[in-house]
């Protein structure tokens, strides 16, 4: 029984302001991503913004076990990538 249900996680991203590459994150490969598309996950951004609950819940839900992606922090990840990317835009 999880404490947050996906569609509450889902519903605090709100629309995204780009699509990223998330196979560009270690532990994403292309059914993960695929099934991240389908939860209205598309974004270095929202990746960038769960907490560790959130991360815990949406792993279940793509089909991993949460330790691994805790593991890999998908978060930190996905923030590092933006970092990247505005680093780039200076």
């Amino acid at each position: 029984h999880d404490a947050l249900p996906i569609c509450s996680i889902i519903e605090d991203f709100g629309a995204p302001d780009d699509t990223d590459n998330l196979r560009d994150l270690r532990g994403i490969g292309a059914k993960t991503a695929q099934k991240l598309r389908g939860l209205g996950i598309v974004s270095f951004a929202q990746i960038a913004r769960l907490e560790p609950e959130a991360v815990q819940v949406i792993a279940r839900a793509v089909g991993l076990a949460p330790e691994r992606v805790l593991r890999d922090d998908w978060p930190a990840q996905a923030k590092e990538r933006l970092n990247s990317q505005a680093a780039g835009r200076d």
